[in-house]
């Protein structure tokens, strides 16, 4: 509940082209790479805690702005506005310091929105911001422990559990959604939806074709790469086919 009123106090601020202000004061500077990467992982997270559609909506559109204004074209990504104009250049830098690297960031943010199948992140572009990368990843790995992990999810199946119930407050729900994240798989991402959230969400593709069960309880969906296993109801069973994503 924390984070959702942390959440809606910032997204309260952010303009209806998707950018953000660096803080939330009267006339702020617009924000950095970092901003916008941090705020899409958060939204992401509460997502995956609530189910609630409107974070992994808020994530995608805030990631969509990051990619317009913070591209680079070597495939990294600045780390100032395009509004920085009194900059000499926009500097690239994908170390982690006291903070993440908003760069790391950035791919972790759309890796996980890739495993939804959100059609604002393209494959190349990934691979790209971690081509770019590379000379970091070979020679200094231990300053880059973001690039890291986001390396470290590309290269693994990624596993989509899909979650659909009529009614989203449904008890039943809770059970599958527990036992997904006791798997704590950092490749893992989790999308819940009710019947009522799939048009607002139909626009992400491991939505498609996913039903909740005959009596509107949940139906659950473990996929490893977008190939999926046979749908259940079956809480024993579910748990099965997680682990057997972890041979």
């Amino acid at each position: 509940e924390a984070a959702e009123r942390a959440a809606e106090a910032v997204l309260a601020h952010q303009r209806a082209d998707g950018r953000l202000p660096r803080t939330l004061a009267a006339d702020s500077p617009d924000g950095t790479l970092d901003d916008y990467a941090l705020l899409a992982e958060g939204l992401l997270d509460l997502y995956e805690a609530t189910g609630d559609p409107r974070w992994l909506l808020s994530a995608e559109r805030t990631a969509e702005r990051m990619l317009l204004d913070f591209s680079a074209p070597s495939g990294g990504f600045y780390q100032a506005p395009p509004s920085a104009s009194e900059l000499l250049a926009r500097r690239q830098d994908p170390a982690d310091g006291s903070e993440p690297s908003g760069w790391g960031r950035a791919l972790l943010v759309m890796a996980r929105l890739q495993s939804f199948g959100s059609p604002v992140v393209q494959p190349q572009r990934l691979q790209a911001g971690l081509d770019s990368a590379a000379l970091w990843l070979r020679g200094g790995p231990t300053a880059v422990p973001s690039l890291i992990r986001a390396h470290d999810r590309l290269l693994a199946p990624s596993i989509e559990v899909v979650l659909i119930a009529e009614d989203r407050e449904d008890l039943r729900l809770e059970f599958f959604r527990q036992a997904a994240l006791a798997q704590g798989s950092p490749s893992l991402s989790l999308a819940v939806a009710s019947t009522s959230d799939l048009n607002d969400l139909a626009h992400f593709s491991a939505f498609t074709n996913k039903l909740a069960a005959s009596d509107g309880g949940p139906m659950a969906y473990v996929c490893v790469d977008k190939a999926c296993h046979q749908p259940t109801t079956d809480l024993r069973l579910f748990i099965e086919q997680l682990e057997a994503t972890r041979r």
